[in-house]
C-alpha cells in the first residue's frame, strides 16, 4: 500500500519552499518502499484574494522592517498571542485548511510555514479528519510561537537553540527532533569540488579569488553599494552577484562601470554551483542561506538581518566563527581586505568553521523521521 505523505510551503521568505523542496527530493528517493509524497503551496493555490498574493508582498511588508515587520513579530511572539492572531484570521483561513484536507488525501501532512499550523490543527478538528500532521521549522534559530501549535505529532527543528525556545511556548523535549535546516542535495554532491574547475566551467577566471553577494530571490537589500564597496578595495578578486527577481537592480549592475571582473546573474537555479564556485559568501542572514554556506564551507559576510526572525541566525554564524557581521559597506569591505591579504588565514580558518557547523544531510534525517511517522501511525 502507497502511504501518501502531503508538504505544505508558500513562497514568502524563510526558505519554506527550498527547505520542503530538498525534504521533497529525500522522500521521493524512498518511492521505491511505498511512499508517496508531494507539495502544495496553500497561499497560492487555494487563499482567497489578497491573501494568495502574500508572496509578492513578502519583500515590500520586510523592506521597512524596523519600523513594520519587527514590532509585528514581537508582539505576538507569545503562544497566548498567537493563538489569538490565529483566531481572528480563522474566518478566512478555515476554508482554505479545509479544501487542503479535502483535496490531498494523506496519511501524513507536513507544514512548513508557521501560518498554517494551527489552522490545519483546527480544520482537522472541526471536519473530524484523523490525518496526523508535523511541523518542520524554517527558521534556524530565532523561532516564532506560531510554529509551535499544541497538536502536532512532531516538531522538527534546525538547531538546539531552536529546540529550547520551543520548550519554553510549551512543547515538551521528547516531542522536538533537532536535524538542521533541510538542503537540497546538490550542495553536498557540490561541496569540495574544486573550485579552479567550477570556476572554468562557469567561464569565471579559475585563478581568481571568488566573492559571491546575494540579496535572496527577490534581490533584496542595499546590493549595488555593497557591490561598489567591495569593488573599491583595490584586491585582485571577482564579484559574482546575484541580483533575483530584480531585473532594475540587474541592469544596474550589468551597466555600471567596474575595475574588477564582474559576473551579474538574475534568479537562478545554479546557487549551488556558484558557492562551489566561490571563496566568500556576503549575503543577509537568511535560514538557507546560511544553513546551505556552511555546508559547503563557504565563510559568510552578513550584510544584515530580519529583526526579530534572523537575529539568531547571525548570532549563530559569529559565535561560531563560519563569519562576520558587517552590515556598513566600508566594513565589508574592510573584511575583504582583511580576508584576502597575502598570508592571511582568517578565510581558511573561517572556512573551516563553517564546514564543521555544516549540517548537510539535514534532508534526509528529515525525510526517515517523517516515513516512521506515517508507519507508527499504521501500526496505531
Amino acid at each position: 500500500m502507497t502511504r501518501r505523505i502531503l508538504l505544505l510551503m508558500a513562497d514568502t521568505g524563510g526558505g519554506h519552499r527550498s527547505s520542503a523542496e530538498a525534504v521533497l527530493e529525500s522522500l521521493r528517493r524512498r518511492a521505491g518502499d511505498g511512499y508517496e509524497a508531494k507539495m502544495a503551496d496553500v497561499l497560492s493555490g487555494y487563499a482567497p484574494f489578497p491573501f494568495n498574493k502574500l508572496d509578492a508582498l513578502y519583500s515590500h511588508m520586510t523592506r521597512f522592517s524596523k519600523v513594520t515587520w519587527e514590532p509585528g513579530y514581537r508582539l505576538t511572539n507569545t503562544p497566548e498571542r498567537a493563538r489569538l492572531l490565529m483566531r481572528a484570521a480563522w474566518p478566512i483561513a478555515q476554508e482554505t485548511a479545509r479544501k487542503v484536507l479535502t483535496s490531498h488525501p494523506a496519511d501524513l501532512i507536513v507544514s512548513f510555514h508557521p501560518f498554517y499550523n494551527h489552522a490545519m490543527l483546527w480544520a482537522k478538528e472541526k471536519e473530524n479528519n484523523r490525518t496526523p500532521i508535523a511541523t518542520v521549522v524554517t527558521d534556524l534559530a530565532t523561532i516564532h510561537a506560531l510554529w509551535c501549535a499544541p497538536g502536532m505529532v512532531r516538531y522538527i527543528v534546525p538547531t538546539e537553540q531552536a529546540a529550547r525556545l520551543a520548550c519554553g511556548y510549551g512543547l515538551q523535549r521528547e516531542q522536538i527532533d533537532v536535524t538542521g535546516l533541510p538542503i537540497s542535495r546538490r550542495f553536498t554532491e557540490l561541496a569540495g569540488r574544486d573550485k579552479r574547475q567550477v570556476r572554468r566551467n562557469l567561464d569565471l577566471d579559475p585563478d581568481l579569488p571568488t566573492v559571491l553577494l546575494m540579496g535572496g530571490g527577490q534581490g533584496m537589500g542595499r546590493m549595488y553599494s555593497v557591490a561598489r564597496a567591495l569593488a573599491s578595495t583595490k584586491m585582485e578578486f571577482q564579484l559574482v552577484v546575484v541580483a533575483g527577481r530584480n531585473p532594475q537592480l540587474k541592469l544596474r549592475l550589468q551597466m555600471a562601470d567596474w575595475k574588477i571582473p564582474v559576473r551579474v546573474f538574475g534568479f537562478t537555479r545554479e546557487i549551488p554551483v556558484l558557492m562551489a564556485a566561490s571563496d566568500i559568501l556576503v549575503t543577509k542572514a537568511g535560514p538557507s542561506t546560511v544553513s546551505e554556506a556552511m555546508a559547503m564551507g563557504l565563510p559568510m559576510i552578513l550584510s544584515g538581518y530580519l529583526p526579530g526572525q534572523e537575529d539568531g541566525n547571525m548570532k549563530i554564524v559569529v559565535r561560531g566563527k563560519a563569519g562576520v557581521y558587517a552590515p556598513r559597506p566600508k566594513q565589508m569591505a574592510q573584511t575583504l581586505r582583511e580576508w584576502l591579504a597575502p598570508g592571511s588565514n582568517t578565510l581558511a580558518e573561517h572556512a573551516e568553521a563553517a564546514r564543521k557547523m555544516g549540517r548537510p544531510y539535514a534532508a534526509d534525517a528529515i525525510a526517515d523521521i517523517l516515513c516512521k511517522l506515517v508507519d507508527e501511525q499504521e501500526q496505531a
